[in-house]
């Protein structure tokens, strides 16, 4: 039996390379779990994300996977042990839970957005919760037609997390197969007929999230991120 993902040392869950034409490749590996992502992991990808911005001989980062998934989300099975709390206090702090999702979901978010250099997601899969939140924050999405984005917060009424709220209607241009139901919301990102990628930008105009202070108050791109020049 081959070594569990959680077990490999966390530079082989999340590898990173930099070529020589100054391209950062930023590698999610635990296909077995479909690359469900652990808070190690996650503070890893920003770290990676800061770096890049940091790094004058990057031009520009990709996010891609390993497996047939890119992301399915949060993995809760290696969420942390919680901090040593006195006798008698309650199992959750006022505002413990947001600050949580503060630190966590929307940091990573927030790092892709923030990044210096263009971040360009390869997805040959499904994208699903805090994955495909990732997606849409990227600048450029190359994708294959099996590509799916999920929101997996509906069956479980709950609100989405990482930004998901405002990048979902942003995004929902995605031109594609749609479709809603009381157990998720789902986009397969339409590709031309000729070609088994398809690409979806989003312009760096003023209209694009600004910097972590003021990007929801941002109004949505009229044509949301994901746009090519064949305009489909």
């Amino acid at each position: 039996m081959s070594t569990p993902s959680s077990e490999l040392p966390l530079t082989e869950q999340v590898q990173h390379h930099v070529d020589d034409r100054g391209i950062a490749t930023i590698t999610l590996n635990r296909p077995d779990v479909k690359n469900a992502i652990s808070p190690d992991q996650r503070d890893r990808v920003i770290e990676l994300l800061g770096q890049a911005s940091a790094d004058l001989g990057i031009r520009a980062v990709v996010l891609r996977h390993t497996g047939g998934a890119f992301c399915t989300g949060a993995d809760l099975r290696a969420s942390r042990p919680p901090a040593p709390r006195p006798d008698g206090a309650p199992k959750r702090g006022v505002g413990e839970i947001a600050k949580l999702i503060r630190e966590g979901a929307q940091a990573l978010v927030a790092a892709i957005l923030d990044c210096e250099k263009p971040v360009v997601a390869a997805v040959g899969g499904t994208a699903a919760g805090i994955g495909a939140h990732i997606v849409m924050a990227c600048d450029l999405v190359v994708a294959t037609e099996e590509s799916r984005l999920i929101e997996v917060f509906v069956r479980r009424g709950l609100v989405p997390d990482g930004g998901g709220a405002y990048l979902l209607p942003v995004g929902s241009a995605c031109s594609g197969r749609r479709s809603s139901s009381s157990s998720a919301t789902t986009c397969q990102l339409r590709t031309p007929s000729s070609s088994a990628w398809s690409t979806r930008s989003w312009p760096r105009t003023s209209s694009t999230p600004p910097s972590r202070s003021g990007r929801l108050g941002s109004p949505p791109h009229p044509h949301g991120p994901w746009r090519s020049p064949s305009g489909w």
